[in-house]
């Protein structure tokens, strides 16, 4: 909604229907059915946020997650993610997934699916 205020286009993607029915309602973009491993859109992006969102996504399909964005990304498209620090990942008893990792290796997952690394900022 705020970005629309402002003048840009975007689109998003959630895998939960309920909501991306909520997120298209108030925001008046265009929103997807899809996950980390099943986006695939016509378009390509100057940037992509991920907040509070790739740390769902277990480590080992984290590189597919990551490609699958900078796929979707124009030449110089900025990616901008974050995910919480620690050294394991998580699955909770009620099925949610929380990938922890050092900073370091997150640095390593979003170089090797081919983003440059702009700045970093550990909180």
């Amino acid at each position: 909604e705020a970005f629309k205020h402002m003048g840009y286009y975007c689109e998003g993607f959630d895998p939960c229907p309920q909501l991306v029915k909520k997120a298209k309602a108030r925001s008046g973009q265009q929103v997807h059915i899809a996950d980390f491993a099943s986006i695939h859109l016509p378009s390509r992006f100057n940037g992509a946020m991920c907040l509070a969102s790739l740390y769902h996504v277990p480590r080992v399909r984290l590189p597919a997650a990551l490609q699958k964005l900078s796929d979707h990304l124009e030449r110089d498209g900025v990616l901008l993610v974050t995910m919480p620090l620690g050294q394991q990942d998580v699955l909770h008893p009620d099925g949610c997934w929380v990938n922890n990792m050092p900073l370091e290796e997150l640095v390593q997952f979003v170089e090797a699916a081919g983003s440059c690394l702009l700045a970093l900022r550990q909180a």
